[in-house]
């Protein structure tokens, strides 16, 4: 079944539907990538939430420069290690860029973790932060990727009550980025609310 036939099928019927239905389709729907995605031979990583709404405390130094990247603030810290945005003077651009945490595998483990950042690299969707650079700083391996200005997913629905139908939508936005990671072998550890990104535009990442 192509992509987009089963997408749209999807969307339409989810979006047609009760509540209680709705949210039973878009759960299998997950379930459904999720094996998709187990049953290839990809590697895993991981995605720590990018904020752009405020600095978050971070529980390590950061240096002032990442490589070319000239450091501006911290947005948040996670599992894998901190995330900041920066400065791209070749470029003329910011930045957010993920300083993943010193892996104890050495250069086995720094390898597969450059692989599976080309692979994000080469992964283009709508709904997946766009990766535009991946180094090595120190013992360290970065991610330089699209700079997403707005809010959680988590923030959005607490902000106030909202419909069920936009409430799907953003879901199913997000379960098309879900599926475009699978696709290439990149299966999304954590995958909530907190870790989903709603841009200024409206657009789900």
């Amino acid at each position: 079944m192509a992509p987009d036939t089963a997408n749209s099928a999807i969307d339409q019927t989810a979006l047609s539907t009760d509540p209680p239905a709705s949210a039973s389709i878009v759960e299998r729907r997950r379930l459904g990538l999720a094996d998709t995605a187990a049953s290839g031979h990809g590697t895993i990583v991981t995605r720590d939430t990018l904020r752009s709404d405020g600095p978050t405390p971070i529980p390590a130094p950061i240096p002032a420069r990442i490589g070319r990247y000239m450091v501006i603030r911290p947005l948040g810290a996670g599992g894998m290690g901190v995330v900041v945005e920066a400065y791209d003077p070749e470029l003329d651009r910011r930045v957010a860029i993920k300083l993943l945490k010193p892996d104890r595998g050495g250069g086995e483990s720094q390898a597969r973790l450059l692989r599976e950042a080309q692979a994000m690299a080469r992964l283009s969707h709508p709904n997946v932060v766009q990766v535009h650079d991946v180094g090595m700083v120190g013992d360290q391996v970065f991610v330089a990727m699209e700079l997403i200005r707005g809010q959680t997913l988590a923030h959005w629905l607490s902000e106030r009550p909202r419909g069920w139908r936009e409430v799907v939508r953003q879901f199913i936005e997000a379960a098309r980025g879900l599926q475009a990671a699978h696709a290439v072998g990149l299966v999304h550890r954590d995958f909530k609310p907190d870790n989903v990104l709603l841009a200024d535009d409206g657009r789900v990442r």
